[in-house]
């Protein structure tokens, strides 16, 4: 690529350059001006060459750890009773409801085993979604709405959590849907 005639990698010859050893204070003598004012001509072609790139990397997820803020406890119930304070469900940590959900079998992890439920949280986009790798570091979280994949019985419009859990932890109907991650840009 050649610039006013001169190729990268070439030193300008003095006739071209229009300098004098004064242009840089007098600190250099006649016969190193040249690659002086060379490096200031290619360092400054090279700050004009910047670009932005994103980068996409695929990441492999093990679980997804929920943070629900219930707004109504009782509209959940445990072994059959209804959970008027929110004391009977597993996994409550506070005001939230936290399972860690093994995404691929569905199971939650720190369910209190011998308990079922039936869950239908109105979450009014007070919750943190976070996908976590097989070390449970996170990889992509997402706030607000409720992710589809919260919602395995029936629709929860972004708004609810929905869905049913065996004395194992397994929630029926699971299905790693994982789509509420993507970037959509």
């Amino acid at each position: 690529m050649a610039h006013n005639g001169i190729g990268l990698g070439e030193v300008p010859p003095c006739r071209m350059l229009k300098f004098s050893t004064k242009a840089c204070g007098g600190i250099l003598p006649n016969h190193c001006y040249k690659p002086f004012f060379f490096l200031v001509w290619y360092n400054n072609l090279i700050k004009k060459m910047k670009v932005k790139l994103k980068i996409e990397k695929e990441f492999e997820v093990k679980y997804l750890l929920a943070e629900v803020g219930a707004r109504y406890w009782e509209n959940a119930t445990v072994n059959g009773e209804e959970d008027t304070e929110g004391t009977l469900i597993p996994c409550r940590d506070g005001e939230y409801w936290k399972p860690l959900i093994d995404i691929e079998t569905g199971v939650i992890t720190n369910w209190d085993k011998g308990h079922t439920a039936s869950v239908h949280y109105k979450c009014c986009d007070d919750g943190l979604y976070k996908l976590l790798d097989e070390n449970q570091n996170e990889v992509k979280s997402i706030e607000g709405y409720v992710p589809k994949i919260m919602c395995p019985k029936e629709n929860g419009y972004g708004d609810y959590v929905i869905m049913d859990i065996d004395r194992e932890g397994k929630i029926a109907n699971w299905k790693a849907d994982l789509s509420d991650f993507q970037d959509d840009e």
